[in-house]
């Protein structure tokens, strides 16, 4: 099985999947700025919350909420 396949990933996998230390990671975890399944006292992390939180994370340029109004107006 693929780490793409995992619906669960280990601390460590989700640091590197992220590009982060473990210890970034549950930083960001214990600020409760991501999620995280405990499974016998071991944390793991669904792909789909690591997705969530870099899409939340993204940057967006200033006027790209400007150009979303313009076009819910038209």
């Amino acid at each position: 099985m693929s780490p793409n396949d995992k619906l669960l990933l280990s601390s460590k996998e989700a640091a590197k999947l992220l590009s982060i230390s473990e210890r970034t990671l549950w930083t960001i975890t214990n600020a409760g700025q991501i999620a995280c399944v405990r499974i016998l006292g071991a944390k793991r992390y669904a792909r789909a919350d690591i997705e969530k939180f870099i899409h939340q994370q993204t940057e967006r340029s200033p006027s790209a909420p400007q150009q979303a109004d313009d076009a819910a107006n038209s």
